[in-house]
C-alpha cells in the first residue's frame, strides 16, 4: 500500500514574499529539508505551472486511498459552519 504525508511547503515568490502550501504528497518525497516540484494543471487546453517548494515540516501519514477520499472534506465543513 502506498502512503502519503501531510507536509508544509514554503517558497519565496517573484515579489520576495513567503508562500506557504499545506498538502499531501507521496511519502517517499516527504523529507524535511528537501525540495519538491509541484505542477498545477489547469485542464485540457490550458498551460501547466511548475513551482519548486522547500519541505519545511512533515505531519501525519495516510494511505493514498484515504487521502484521496478526504481531499475535499473542507467543502462539507464549510457548508456546515455557515449555518
Amino acid at each position: 500500500m502506498e502512503y502519503t504525508r501531510q507536509v508544509k511547503l514554503e517558497r519565496i515568490n517573484n515579489q520576495g514574499a513567503l508562500e506557504i502550501y499545506v498538502c499531501y504528497i507521496p511519502e517517499r518525497f516527504a523529507k524535511i529539508g528537501k525540495f519538491v516540484v509541484v505542477t498545477e494543471d489547469f485542464g485540457p487546453g490550458s498551460s501547466t505551472i511548475s513551482k519548486q517548494w522547500y519541505v519545511k515540516e512533515v505531519y501525519n501519514r495516510r494511505s493514498m486511498v484515504e487521502a484521496n477520499l478526504r481531499s475535499r472534506d473542507y467543502i462539507k465543513q464549510r457548508k456546515a459552519s455557515d449555518i
